[in-house]
């Protein structure tokens, strides 16, 4: 190649680069790649140049070969495979196809940088549920706090003319909270902080903080209430207010049967409202009548059954994990969920240390520090509990057909 040609093409080259930079301003990792790839090109032809490739003039197919891989920035080996099936006669194009190979790293692979987007592909984490239907959220500061509650109400009678009243009183109880500690602990490498993208630390601070809240969502419904854990719902609930069981159909009348429980019981219904696994909505949905018309179907459509909106939560228990069958059954949740506390001491906290030690999964004390590591620890401190325990339904049923 001539010093002038040379001199040309580099020009072209390099402000086919700048204006890379240009329009990818906003996305450096994007402009980085395809600027490698153009950058990549030039070193080819300069190596097919030193082996005494004759090549092109700049303006003839040379330069339209150039033209074809710079409009194929994120696929070389396609802008290579479109100059050989637009010029198949060319055969000092065919001289450097080769040098232009990214595929193989001697080839020009080696000068390609491998880009990590800085877009994390989350996990499919389940829908959070009690606190999006309106659990009532209350400060516990000391890490407890007893609130009382009228277990029983005072009476009133009809009496004659100079009848003495008879005497009444109300019954006083309470709902305690008493702070349960709920911790997630994530060691990392100092090398992967060091040489990963900076967002990655926000990806992993958010996973864990997600891992908190799915297992505090769980627990709402599911806590055993043992020295360390809350109670849930299932725990709390009495037999009278668990509705079916894993071998009662679900039949179209399910849902006001369980929504006249409430309604039975005087709650004040300030916030109704269901909660179920993507299978149990399926059920709900499909549910025709004799004449295949179907029941729920348009109210589901507006996020609501019998008025009310419903949150799907696969943590809700089912046993159903593929195509329903008549032997599947699963839980449904129904409250005011107003009536539900969050006793809250400590919401979320994080900490990050580079001198910690923990012990691993298998007994072993780490040291992050001897092994160049940082330690992130989250945890919560909460409790759970009910103003009236009459607010809340569980049922379990299974499926049906009809």
């Amino acid at each position: 190649m001539e010093g002038n040609e040379k001199m040309k093409l580099d020009q072209y080259i390099e402000a086919k680069v700048a204006e890379i930079y240009e329009r990818n301003a906003n996305d450096p990792a994007k402009a980085q790649v395809q600027a490698a790839h153009t950058k990549a090109f030039v070193e080819a032809v300069e190596d097919a140049d030193k082996k005494g490739v004759k090549m092109p003039a700049a303006g003839d197919s040379f330069g339209r070969f150039a033209m074809g891989i710079l409009k194929s920035y994120n696929d070389p080996e396609k802008a290579l495979a479109w100059a050989g099936k637009t010029y198949p006669d060319d055969k000092a194009l065919s001289g450097y196809f080769k040098a232009l190979t990214v595929s193989t790293p001697s080839e020009g692979g080696f000068v390609v940088p491998d880009v990590l987007s800085s877009e994390m592909i989350q996990y499919l984490y389940p829908q959070l549920a009690f606190a999006k239907l309106g659990a009532r959220r209350i400060n516990m500061p000391r890490g407890n706090l007893t609130l009382p509650r009228f277990d029983a109400a005072a009476s009133a009678t009809y009496i004659g003319e100079t009848e003495k009243a008879a005497d009444t009183k109300p019954v006083i109880g309470t709902v305690k909270g008493s702070s349960r500690k709920l911790a997630a602990l994530i060691p990392i490498s100092n090398d992967l902080i060091r040489d990963s993208d900076p967002t990655f630390e926000t990806y992993v601070r958010d996973d864990v903080i997600m891992a908190l809240r799915l297992k505090k969502d769980y627990t709402a419904f599911y806590g055993a209430g043992t020295l360390h854990t809350p109670s849930g719902l299932n725990t709390l609930l009495p037999a009278a207010q668990k509705y079916g069981s894993s071998v009662t159909a679900f039949t179209a009348d399910v849902p006001g049967n369980i929504k006249g429980g409430l309604l039975a019981a005087n709650v004040p219904m300030t916030k109704p409202g269901w909660a179920f696994s993507g299978w149990v909505w399926t059920w709900l949905y499909n549910l025709k009548t004799s004449t295949g018309a179907y029941i729920y179907r348009d109210e589901m459509n507006r996020g609501q059954l019998l008025g009310d909106p419903f949150v799907v939560c696969n943590q809700i228990s089912t046993s159903n994990s593929g195509a329903p069958t008549t032997s599947d059954y699963g839980d449904i949740f129904y409250g005011d969920w107003s009536e539900f506390i969050d006793f809250v001491q400590v919401d979320m906290e994080l900490m990050a240390s580079k001198e910690a030690s923990y012990v691993n999964s298998d007994g072993n004390t780490i040291s992050a520090m001897q092994n160049d590591m940082t330690v992130l620890r989250a945890l919560c401190l909460h409790d759970f509990g009910v103003r009236h325990l009459a607010a809340f339904i569980k049922g379990t049923y299974k499926y049906s057909t009809t």
